[in-house]
C-alpha cells in the first residue's frame, strides 16, 4: 500500500495486490497485473500488457504489444499501442466513463458497461466496424467511421485504429 514505482530495462513485470498510485515501466518486457487499486500507469516499449481485476484511473501504453483488460472498475481508461490489438471486457464504470483506446496496427474489441450512456466515436482507416449496441448516428454513415451516441449521458468512448477492425459490444 502506498506509492509504488517499479522499473526495469530488459525484463517482465508481474504485480499483484497493490494499492496506491502505481507506476510500472519496462523497455523490453511484458507487464501482467492483477488486483491493483490506483491510479495505475503501465508503460512498456516492447511487450504485452495484461491487466485483470484493477480499479482506478488507468493509463496503459506499449509500442509493440497487445493490451488485454478484464474485470476493470474504472471511469477513466486510456489505452495506447502502435503495433498490437486492444481488448477490454467486464468493465464496470463507477462514474461517467471516459475511455480512449488507440492502436495503429491492430484490432479493438471493447465491451462497454450495460448501463453506458454517452457519446461513441469509432474510426478505422483500413478495416471494418461492428457494433452489437444500438447507436444513434448523426451525419454521414460509412464503413470506417461511426460517430453517435447511446442514450443521453455524459460518457465518452473513443475507439480508433488505422489498420484493424473495431468490435463494440
Amino acid at each position: 500500500t502506498g506509492p509504488v514505482t517499479l522499473a526495469t530495462s530488459h525484463g517482465n513485470i508481474t504485480a499483484q495486490n497493490l494499492t496506491g498510485p502505481i507506476r510500472l515501466n519496462t523497455s523490453h518486457g511484458s507487464i501482467a497485473v492483477e488486483q491493483l487499486t490506483g491510479p495505475i500507469n503501465l508503460d512498456t516499449s516492447f511487450g504485452n500488457i495484461d491487466a485483470r481485476q484493477v480499479a482506478g484511473e488507468c493509463v496503459f501504453k506499449t509500442s509493440h504489444g497487445s493490451i488485454r483488460c478484464s474485470q476493470m472498475q474504472t471511469a477513466a481508461l486510456n489505452l495506447r499501442t502502435s503495433f498490437g490489438s486492444i481488448a477490454v471486457g467486464d468493465l464496470d464504470a463507477t462514474a461517467p466513463l471516459k475511455a480512449n483506446l488507440h492502436t495503429s496496427h491492430g484490432n479493438i474489441e471493447f465491451a462497454a458497461p450495460a448501463d453506458y450512456a454517452g457519446r461513441i466515436a469509432m474510426t478505422t482507416r483500413h478495416g471494418s466496424i461492428r457494433t452489437d449496441r444500438p447507436v444513434t448516428v448523426q451525419g454521414q454513415i460509412s464503413k470506417d467511421r461511426i460517430h453517435g451516441a447511446i442514450g443521453t449521458g455524459p460518457g465518452e468512448i473513443d475507439l480508433e485504429t488505422s489498420y484493424g477492425n473495431i468490435t463494440f459490444k
